[in-house]
């Protein structure tokens, strides 16, 4: 069964070159002629520049507030009216609505009287794509004349209550769709989440969601992009519950077809101890790096020393041409070596090539038996120097890691090689992130040094006790599993009926054994977001 959902509105415009829809509708009203300029023929165009919600969920209530701004490109007034589609289930409270900073009134509909409207609309611009909007209660809002070349920036606020599932999970989802071709130019997304219950994790399984832990109960997140093209909804989950990992399955099937599931593992935060370790940092320092990167580069570093327990060891190396390592043996994180580790990396420029090869392979040779070693790659992976096709490089890490050392990757600027990181660190069960030359860095890499400093499950593999048939299972290599981390398997399914999947890892050396049991339906079609991964 489908929880309720949080948001479940569009927001649209009708363009003379295709409709947006995402969460509110404004209908242009036929455009007022102004001499010696005829009117266009057809409807008139508005256009989609940024979009902004935050939302803010405390226990049980959350709040949204959405502010959406319009641009009038042609050489007249538009003005018309906007339709918001409300969210089914509990009730909305606490509207409050603005066009340009003022305060104004809208008009709540129930649905049997937003269904006459939307034909009426559908009558007259013959948009098939609004019929998904048909049944749904409707607030009708005027619209001001916007003048030509204008803006109009129309804010909505209101809470509402929502309830976790059997399966201790709260939902929130935002449509976000277009004709092809058609983008937001911008997109922000703030979230604030705070339970009485400990929250086992925030994700969203559709959107880059940058998530950070405040506490156990007290997550973050954040969501800038532009020029987005819009395919299918926004969503995130909030994971509640109790033991050392939970699962939360995900399922879209049709009957008498073959399905589709997400299933998301989620380690307990509070019961994973967190070890000391060594970590090796491996900064690209080549002449691809200028231009931004190598200021980025140096600052993401700076980030990740600070986040170093007093019982960690670490080592510095900086490649170019040739690789030279700060210390040439891991040192204690003490307030000694780490000043002199920030006094060095402030002296290093950008030049010569891009020795990857012989960095990874002294980074590698640093690995002992007795603590785990995890190097940090900070790169725009562009490699020219030593081994530099892709394949043969990732070989040679693997066949001289001996000791099963992760690899974690810092991906820097808009140039970059995506590709070869996330093989390295797929082959090597680390994880990625990104950062863009002009990118605020102290919540993305606070959250990832906070995940690399608390592996809760390495080694990982599963198994599947059940009549169910499995195809196109991804990742084929499982990661370790991190705190404040889910581990997403996805995939196809053959079958239905419950089973039980044995998940299989070890937590300090020693193996354990986790089993959950699912239920995958005949027929289930609400996570609609899933057939697309």
């Amino acid at each position: 069964m489908k929880t309720p959902s949080l948001l479940p509105i569009f927001f649209s415009l009708f363009l003379l070159s295709g409709t947006l829809f995402g969460q509110g509708i404004i209908v242009p009203e036929p455009p007022i002629p102004h001499p010696p300029q005829p009117p266009r023929v057809g409807r008139a165009e508005l256009r989609a520049k940024k979009l902004k919600v935050d939302i803010q969920l405390v226990d049980l209530q959350v709040v949204t507030h959405l502010t959406q701004e319009f641009e009038n490109p042609e050489n007249w007034p538009i003005e018309g009216y906007y339709l918001l589609p409300l969210p089914e289930g509990a009730p909305i409270s606490e509207f409050s609505m603005k066009i340009n900073g003022k305060k104004v009134k809208g008009e709540l509909l129930s649905a049997s009287k937003a269904r006459s409207l939307y034909e009426e609309i559908l009558r007259k611009y013959r948009d098939p794509a609004l019929l998904e909007y048909a049944g749904k209660a409707l607030l009708k809002l005027s619209i001001f004349p916007i003048p030509p070349g204008g803006k109009q920036e129309i804010e909505i606020a209101y809470s509402r209550e929502i309830l976790p599932d059997a399966r201790g999970l709260l939902e929130y989802q935002l449509p976000l769709s277009a004709r092809p071709g058609v983008k937001l130019e911008e997109l922000v997304i703030s979230l604030d989440v705070q339970t009485r219950q400990d929250i086992r994790n925030v994700y969203s399984p559709t959107h880059p969601l940058e998530v950070r832990r405040l506490s156990a109960r007290h997550y973050k997140g954040s969501l800038e992009m532009e020029n987005l093209p819009l395919k299918g909804p926004f969503a995130f989950y909030v994971f509640l519950g109790e033991g050392a990992v939970g699962a939360h399955l995900f399922s879209w099937k049709k009957r008498g077809e073959n399905g589709y599931f997400l299933l998301a593992l989620n380690p307990s935060v509070d019961e994973v101890p967190v070890l000391p370790k060594d970590v090796v940092f491996v900064l690209d320092a080549s002449g691809s790096m200028r231009d931004g990167k190598m200021e980025q580069a140096k600052r993401g570093l700076q980030l990740c020393l600070e986040q170093l327990g007093p019982k960690d060891r670490f080592e510095i190396i900086r490649f170019s041409t040739e690789a030279d390592a700060l210390f040439s043996t891991l040192q204690v994180a003490d307030e000694m070596h780490l000043a002199k580790a920030k006094a060095y990396i402030n002296t290093l420029e950008a030049m010569g090539g891009t020795n990857m090869d012989e960095a990874l392979q002294k980074a590698l040779s640093l690995a002992q038996p007795q603590r785990p070693l995890y190097v940090v790659l900070i790169t725009d992976g562009k490699p020219t120097i030593g081994e530099t096709d892709e394949k043969a490089l990732v070989d040679k890490v693997l066949k001289n890691n001996d000791l099963d050392v992760r690899i974690f990757t810092i991906g820097v600027g808009f140039e970059l090689n995506a590709r070869l990181l996330d093989r390295l660190t797929t082959a090597t069960r680390g994880f990625r992130t990104y950062v863009y030359e002009d990118e605020k860095l102290d919540f993305k890499l606070a959250d990832f040094m906070q995940k690399v400093s608390a592996p809760v499950l390495t080694d990982l593999s599963w198994m599947w006790k059940g009549q169910l048939s499995w195809q196109e299972v991804y990742p084929k290599v499982l990661p370790d599993l991190f705190r404040g981390q889910s581990l997403i398997l996805s995939g196809r399914y053959q079958g239905q009926g419950r089973g039980t999947l044995v998940l299989r890892g070890k937590r300090e050396g020693k193996e354990e054994v986790f089993e959950f049991a699912l239920d995958f339906s005949e027929e289930e079609v609400d996570y609609d977001f899933v057939p697309a991964l």
